[in-house]
This record gives structure tokens, C-alpha cells and sequence, in this order.
């Protein structure tokens, strides 16, 4: 703990298991995590160990079923698993983000041409009306 009493983020007892045709795979297992204002952490670990889904979990990317998650997800007090979908759609991305694990393939401005999608997101971060995001679409192509 750094001196705050209570944690920005706090992941208790977290599990995530996916239901396939050969039975059960626990992916993640009983995580917990606790994240402070002001603080950076990133997940470490081998290859297969859990951090994606970890990550994915947290902001509710994973598809239920086959993925079961189950544990308390506390972000500003809130648990996130009990939001429905436009509650967790309103906090991923303004609140809390997730750098994928190949960035330079989803983010590289060489390859990717700015398009509707980048206007959709940039329309729900509440910031930038439609007219604006096609404007800064072009002006970025």
C-alpha cells in the first residue's frame, strides 16, 4: 500500500475459465491485484500464463460463454461485473485501457488508414462531434 487508503482498482479472487467441447480451462486463478492513483503496473509473465486474460476480463472483452468470470472487479468502488454492457462501454477506453500485446500491427499509422472506426471512437469518448472526427480523418490520411 502507498498511503492511500483505498486502491483506484482492486481485483479480488478473480477467476477466468473457458467452457469448451473438452472440458474446463482455468486461465486465470484466483488473481488478486490492487492499483493505486498515480500508479503504473504491468502484468509480467510467461507465455500462456494469464496477463491477456487478465486484462481482457477486466474490461469485459472476453465472450460469456464460453468465458466465466467470476470474483470482484472494483474500480472507484464499483464492481465491474455487475455493470451491463453500456456501464463497462462508458469505462473502457475513457477510464480504463489496454495496450494489446502487438501493438505496432493495430497502431501503426503506415499501415492503418483512418477511417470509420477511428471516427466512432473518437465520437463516444464524448469528446468530438461527427463532423469534427471526419474532418481530423482526412486531415490525418
Amino acid at each position: 500500500m502507498n498511503g492511500q487508503k483505498e486502491p483506484l482498482l482492486a481485483i479480488r479472487n478473480l477467476h477466468t475459465r473457458f467452457h469448451i467441447f473438452e472440458g474446463v480451462v482455468n486461465a486465470v486463478d484466483g488473481v488478486d491485484l490492487e492499483v493505486f492513483r498515480g500508479e503504473t503496473v504491468g502484468l509480467v509473465g510467461e507465455s500462456g500464463c494469464g496477463k491477456s486474460v487478465t486484462a481482457l476480463s477486466i474490461l469485459q472483452l472476453l465472450r460469456c460463454p464460453p468465458a466465466e468470470i467470476q470474483g470482484r472487479i472494483l474500480f472507484e468502488g464499483k464492481n465491474l461485473l455487475d455493470l451491463d454492457r453500456e456501464g463497462i462501454r462508458k469505462i473502457r477506453g475513457n477510464s480504463i485501457s489496454m495496450v494489446f500485446q502487438e501493438p505496432m500491427t493495430s497502431l501503426n499509422p503506415v499501415l492503418t488508414k483512418p477511417g470509420p472506426d477511428h471516427r466512432r471512437t473518437d465520437i463516444r469518448g464524448g469528446e468530438t462531434s461527427s463532423g469534427d472526427a471526419s474532418r481530423g480523418s482526412v486531415a490525418m490520411g
